[in-house]
C-alpha cells in the first residue's frame, strides 16, 4: 500500500518539458577535427589546429515566454549547448566555438541558434569574436560581422563567408563558413592564416 502511494505521488510530480536541439546547419560551422587541420600564413608559416575538447549539454530554462503556448503546456524548456575548444600546435592560438539554441516562436522548429567564435592569443587575450545566428538561414548577429558571397584570402577563394571586421584590412579577424568551418583568421600582428 505504501509503495503504490509513493508511485502515485512521484507520477504527479513529473514535470513536462520539451528539448530544443541545435540544428545540423549550425553544427556544420564546427570543422571536422578527426585530424589536425593545417593553415598557412601569408608569410609562409604553417600551423595545425586541433580540437582539444568538445562538450554538449542541455540547460533548463524556466523562463517560458507567453508565445510558447504553441508547444503545449510545459514546466521548462531544455536548450542544447555545445562548446568546442580548438588549439594550435604552437599553443599561442585558441579558437572557442560556442553554439546554443533558444526558443523562437517565429520558426518552424520553434528554435534559433547562436554561434559565437572567439579568437584568443597567448592563452588569455581575447582578440576577436564573431557572432552568427541561424534560424532558417545563417546571418550576422552583430554589427561587427559581414557576409560575402566569396572571399579571396592569400591563395584560395572561399564561398559564403562570414567575417569581421567589416571595414579594416588590419587587426584580428575570423573567417568562417558552413562548408569548412574556420577558413582563416588574422592575428594581432596582422598575419593572415588560411585553410590549406
Amino acid at each position: 500500500m505504501l509503495i503504490s502511494s509513493l508511485c502515485i505521488i512521484t507520477a504527479c510530480s513529473k514535470e513536462g518539458f520539451i528539448s530544443l536541439s541545435i540544428s545540423p546547419q549550425a553544427k556544420a560551422f564546427i570543422p571536422n577535427f578527426n585530424n589536425a587541420i593545417l593553415y598557412v600564413s601569408d608569410a609562409g608559416d604553417t600551423i595545425a589546429l586541433s580540437r582539444v575538447s568538445q562538450n554538449t549539454y542541455y540547460d533548463k530554462s524556466y523562463d517560458i515566454p507567453p508565445t510558447a503556448n504553441y508547444i503545449g503546456t510545459v514546466d521548462y524548456i531544455e536548450l542544447e549547448r555545445l562548446r568546442a575548444v580548438i588549439v594550435s600546435d604552437t599553443f599561442d592560438i585558441e579558437i572557442h566555438i560556442d553554439i546554443s539554441t533558444r526558443y523562437d516562436a517565429n520558426t518552424a522548429t520553434y528554435s534559433a541558434d547562436n554561434i559565437t567564435y572567439t579568437l584568443i592569443e597567448d592563452s588569455s587575450i581575447t582578440v576577436q569574436t564573431l557572432n552568427l545566428m541561424y534560424t532558417d538561414t545563417t546571418s550576422c548577429a552583430t554589427a561587427n560581422c559581414m557576409y560575402q558571397d566569396s572571399l579571396i584570402l592569400a591563395n584560395r577563394v572561399f564561398l559564403n563567408v562570414f567575417s569581421n571586421p567589416p571595414t579594416t584590412p588590419i587587426g584580428p579577424a575570423l573567417f568562417v563558413n558552413n562548408t569548412n568551418g574556420i577558413i582563416g583568421f588574422r592575428t594581432r600582428d596582422n598575419k593572415t592564416y588560411e585553410l590549406i
